[in-house]
């Protein structure tokens, strides 16, 4: 399969396939999930009948984002966006101020678990730091530098 034959999709389009592959992957893993079960969840997210049968084409975006949604709440799982190379690194300068913030003992587990969690708690929106988005470590960079500098921590 070439690459660029996805890339050329609308997100519409990506939305309707994603809707189709949540719905084969509920049918094989969760007992007692059928197709007129996925049906009634288009139904009731908007979706009209076409040639005969509730159909994902009849919706827009934003119907097609809630039927998503209410199929995840069955148990279809979410994919974790890719670890990309800019996330990596602006982690690893969060790891190496809480080394330092540890180095100097105001930091009990030197560990990436035990960071991830302390900025879980502090960032509003982030489920977990592998996730974040730009604004998100750049929040997280502030609180370590905050921390830092009260606690007189050279973490540059």
């Amino acid at each position: 399969m070439s690459s660029t034959r996805y890339q050329n999709r609308t997100p519409e389009q990506a939305l309707y396939r994603k809707l189709g592959t949540a719905c084969t992957w509920l049918k094989k893993h969760q007992p007692g999930f059928e197709e007129q079960d996925y049906r009634q969840i288009l139904a009731q997210c908007g979706a009209t009948e076409i040639d005969g049968r509730i159909s994902a084409k009849s919706m827009d975006k934003e119907q097609m984002d809630k039927a998503l949604l209410r199929l995840h709440e069955k148990g279809f799982p979410r994919r974790a966006p890719e670890f990309t190379q800019w996330r990596r690194a602006r982690i690893g300068k969060l790891f190496a101020m809480w080394c330092a913030l540890a180095d100097h003992g105001h930091v009990q587990h030197k560990d990436m678990e035990a960071m991830s969690r302390f900025l879980e708690r502090r960032v509003k929106h982030m489920k977990r730091l592998n996730w974040a988005n730009s604004a998100q470590l750049n929040q997280c960079v502030e609180i370590l530098k905050a921390w830092c500098k009260r606690v007189e921590v050279k973490c540059d």
